[in-house]
């Protein structure tokens, strides 16, 4: 079984300089509020993901008055017998990353070595709060089980950076240069939605199974609602040709539109989400302990699908995040069933709770930036 066995940071947080040994199975992490435990399975998911599950900005990681931060790790016991795999990130003038000691360009690469799954406070925002946020936890999911979404929503992303400029300067581009930069928006846009069409249903499967486990004594089931910005796309198949055709179709609509407003009013950029109990809006209708558990929900049904459909050698870590005293113990008991599934768990606490144990975790003591096995 494939595992993160080293963790390095340096300058990263609240720590100037952390070796820290792993082993799979149970990884638990104790002290007290503001020691360091969190910063450790940030390090964790940076080193996964290349970004933060608390921060989209690069400052707040850096130690402070620090220049830059390094964090790297090696992952041990591959299939196959295959040699470990070193993993490095560097952050000073300029990103550096690196795969075994050699300079890699590419965060598509990169990323993904190790598939991450987060459980932490922060999930709640899901939730309550913006659309994007919810955008961006859905496309970090669907480029872990799936290779090519990440190169199409690079090239998505680039192809809309340019036509929105072009739109804010129509007189200095022709006509080709507009018809050149909406073809690749249609054609990798539609691989988006089409993706999400597919993977929303999957991930609503999911769903409707936990959601006894989490919604006890109840007939709750939570699930994913989709609201696409090409609306249309969903009385189609949702194949990419489908939505290719409903893309195209909207961007003729709306390019006066477009052009006057200076950009791209449709597409998956403006893709919406909601969580929702039996037909009601989460974030409006939902009790706290009914929100919670909505992303609790959420996650582990993303670790499932995960677990079904990366079976290709990398491992799968599971960070959780002082979670466990925001949960009833039913919820409690479904969270610790799920744990399993994961080739490596990541748990951080104030104190050890019998469930864990019983685990047989390997403990790990932080306090005020150290750590002591």
């Amino acid at each position: 079984m494939a595992y993160l066995s080293q963790l390095r940071l340096r300058s990263f947080r609240n720590y100037a300089s952390l070796d820290l040994d792993l082993v799979s199975g149970f990884n638990v992490l104790v002290g007290g509020n503001g020691q360091g435990k969190s910063n450790v399975l940030e390090g964790i998911c940076y080193l996964a993901l290349l970004r933060s599950f608390r921060s989209r900005r690069i400052a707040p990681l850096k130690q402070w008055e620090s220049e830059g931060f390094f964090v790297s790790g090696k992952l041990s016991g591959r299939e196959g017998g295959s040699p470990s795999a070193e993993l490095s990130v560097g952050y000073g003038e300029k990103r550096v990353l690196q795969l075994n000691g050699q300079s890699i360009e590419k965060a598509s690469d990169f990323i993904n070595s190790f598939i991450c799954v987060t459980l932490v406070p922060e999930d709640i925002e899901l939730v309550t709060g913006t659309a994007g946020l919810r955008r961006r936890f859905l496309d970090i999911f669907l480029c872990q089980v799936d290779p090519l979404y990440l190169m199409n929503l690079q090239r998505y992303l680039e192809a809309l950076r340019c036509r929105n400029l072009m739109l804010r300067r129509p007189d200095k581009y022709p006509e080709q240069a507009f018809a050149s930069y909406e073809h690749l928006l249609i054609e990798h846009g539609a691989f988006l939605v089409a993706s999400r069409i597919r993977w929303i249903e999957l991930l609503n499967a999911s769903l409707a199974a936990l959601s006894p486990q989490l919604f006890p004594e109840t007939d709750l089931t939570v699930c994913v609602v989709f609201s696409p910005s090409l609306p249309r796309c969903l009385d189609t198949t949702g194949s990419q040709a489908d939505v290719m055709a409903c893309f195209s179709e909207a961007l003729d609509r709306f390019r006066d539109r477009d052009l006057n407003e200076g950009g791209t009013r449709c597409g998956p950029h403006r893709d919406g989400f909601t969580f929702q109990l039996n037909g009601r809006d989460v974030a409006l209708f939902g009790s706290e302990g009914e929100r919670r558990a909505s992303c609790l929900a959420l996650r582990l049904a993303c670790l499932n699908l995960v677990r079904e459909n990366c079976g290709d050698g990398r491992p799968v870590v599971l960070l959780v995040d002082d979670v466990f005293g925001e949960l009833d113990p039913a919820r409690r008991g479904a969270l610790f069933g799920a744990l399993a599934q994961a080739d490596q768990v990541f748990v951080t606490c104030t104190e050890i709770s019998e469930e864990l144990q019983d685990l047989s975790p390997a403990v790990y003591k932080v306090e005020n930036g150290g750590i002591t096995s």
